[in-house]
């Protein structure tokens, strides 16, 4: 990825299981190479024709830019996150999900997402 004032290499594996009664488990590993920092991401969810419900968490460490470009602290970061996508037409859907966020020694975060998503 590029960005106006830096760049970030990112190395993704990822492995996604399906489940009985259609439930599928998809985790992925986001490792920054250059920083040598990561997060472990776990999403559960389940699908139905018309509706998907989800849970999903994740734990790593970030990093923050100090004064100079080369020098970073690197903090524990978690969160967790649950919601649902309901379709209530053939090409669009409304989701809404509730969110917590825990950065080390900064900051925690709780918020409340709703969207809606257009297919075509």
């Amino acid at each position: 990825m590029r960005f106006k004032n830096s760049k970030v290499f990112l190395l993704i594996p990822s492995i996604t299981l399906y489940l009985p009664k259609d439930f599928m488990n998809t985790t992925s590993l986001y490792f920054n190479l250059e920083r040598s920092t990561y997060t472990l991401y776990n999403r559960i969810f389940k699908r139905a024709p018309d509706k998907e419900v989800f849970l999903a968490f994740s734990v790593g460490t970030s990093s923050e830019r100090l004064q100079a470009q080369e020098d970073f602290i690197r903090y524990s970061t978690y969160s967790l996150s649950a919601g649902v996508e309901k379709k209530v037409k053939k090409n669009f859907s409304l989701g809404g999900s509730l969110k917590t966020e825990y950065r080390e020694g900064l900051y925690r975060r709780n918020g409340v997402e709703v969207y809606g998503r257009y297919f075509w």
